[in-house]
């Protein structure tokens, strides 16, 4: 089997609720506020990292007018899933898929794909995947293979059109791997955005070290490490005690959740 079949067979083990490494649920749009996230930090004509997941993060740093974004994240799916997004901005002129149309049924992704042109192999071994995924489940894939915030946040992209000119000509670099783990970048940014990577991995020592470690050696000396409150709402992060060591912390201002709790909308690490 080649790549797309293998992950297309994974696929279906994931959606029978079988754990597999590489391969999780995608969130089908972020569940951070990122218009007030990204309202402390610019990305205009900067060199960006983020983690992929849904790709919220990745085009809305090309919207505000940064130079190139590059992405990584453990979650093999999430590629495949860059393209769906792509797809209905390019051809669709849309940013978001409903919720209420993906769970219902999956005539949203037939719709979508009925109308995209394939031009590069990796385009088309995302449609492949999609296709031959649809062909083997036939309930709506939505209710196995995504996450669904139940938080409405407001429009992210107001002006699709502008998106699509500033995605022309670009070309997307993703990297399958675990920032915790040994990488092999080269590359040195000016902003790398991580979602909310470091809650999860709380009480986690090591791998807060080895993360700390390898973001340390891909940030520029005057970049910036942004990160989002999302999970642990106490403001008590155990990670922040290992990042000090090299890095100055900086807590974005507090909003208020729809529970009317009051927590930063995030923070930002800085080379010391």
């Amino acid at each position: 089997m080649d790549k797309v079949e293998i992950d297309v067979s994974k696929s279906l083990l994931l959606s029978q609720g079988k754990y597999l490494d590489g391969y999780s649920k995608i969130y089908y749009k972020s569940n951070e506020n990122l218009k007030r996230l990204f309202k402390n930090f610019s990305v205009k004509k900067k060199e960006v990292l983020t983690v992929l997941s849904s790709s919220d993060q990745y085009f809305y740093a090309y919207y505000l007018g940064a130079k190139k974004v590059d992405s990584f994240d453990c979650n093999k799916l999430c590629e495949y899933y860059f393209y769906l997004r792509k797809w209905l901005i390019e051809f669709k002129n849309k940013f978001h898929f409903l919720k209420e149309e993906m769970l219902l049924n999956n005539d949203w992704l037939y719709n979508l794909l009925r109308a995209v042109k394939c031009y590069t192999k990796e385009e088309k071994d995302a449609y492949r995947y999609w296709l031959s995924y649809l062909k083997f489940l036939k309930i709506p894939i939505s209710r196995n293979l995504f996450y669904f915030s139940s938080e409405d946040e407001e429009q992210l992209i107001s002006d699709i059109k502008k998106l699509k000119r500033k995605l022309e000509n670009t070309e997307f670099n993703f990297r399958y791997l675990n920032i915790c783990h040994n990488i092999d970048i080269k590359k040195k940014y000016d902003v790398i955005i991580l979602s909310n990577i470091l809650e999860t991995l709380t009480f986690h020592k090591n791998s807060i070290i080895k993360c700390r470690d390898n973001l340390e050696s891909i940030l520029k000396d005057d970049g910036i490490i942004v990160a989002s409150h999302l999970m642990n709402k106490s403001g008590d992060y155990y990670e922040m005690d290992i990042f000090k060591e090299v890095f100055e912390v900086e807590e974005f201002p507090y909003c208020t959740t729809t529970n009317l709790e009051r927590i930063p909308v995030g923070y930002c690490y800085r080379k010391k």
